[in-house]
């Protein structure tokens, strides 16, 4: 909502200071990193299906319960999309609010490899689909909040989401 994107205009500059709108190089640099960011996303959504044998294999489990795994992300993923917009009101900071979400799942994809227990998956992908809840429904709004009274807006917006699905074909 409009609250939301106010607390985002304010958190975007690095003073702290609330200026309205978000123009010149910090629109473009928050642009460019939401993007990048929503690529890793597709990436990371994506790798698990072409990998599920093998992580079923990993895991001692059959494909067909490996494949709950998408289950555990997906509701993680429901959670933080939805906690998403509370975190936002309450942290006035929000490249805060977008890089722990990123670190958080940069280690569920770090630590998978090693991880040979079923619950322990399931874990680490419900944590890892959290923050991607929050990235995917922060970055929309604050993609819209950063380009709010541009013509191009809805370019961005259409472009942040290219870069989803560009990740996820690859």
């Amino acid at each position: 909502g409009a609250g939301a994107a106010a607390v985002l205009e304010e958190a975007l500059l690095p003073n702290g200071k609330a200026q309205a709108p978000v123009v010149g190089l910090w629109r473009w640099i928050w642009t460019v990193v939401l993007w990048w960011a929503i690529f890793a996303i597709g990436v990371a959504l994506a790798m698990l299906g072409p990998t599920l044998q093998e992580v079923g294999e990993q895991l001692r489990v059959s494909v067909t319960v490996a494949g709950s795994l998408f289950t555990w992300r997906a509701s993680g993923y429901l959670v933080g999309a939805v906690w998403c917009g509370d975190v936002l009101h309450r942290m006035t900071n929000a490249a805060a609010v977008f890089l722990a979400p990123l670190l958080v799942a940069s280690l569920g994809v770090y630590s998978l490899p090693w991880c040979s227990e079923y619950p322990v998956a399931c874990l680490i992908f419900f944590f890892q689909g959290l923050p991607m809840g929050m990235l995917d429904t922060g970055g929309n709004v604050l993609m819209l909040a950063l380009w709010r009274g541009s013509p191009y807006q809805n370019g961005f917006e259409h472009a942040f989401h290219f870069f989803f699905g560009l990740g996820a074909a690859l």
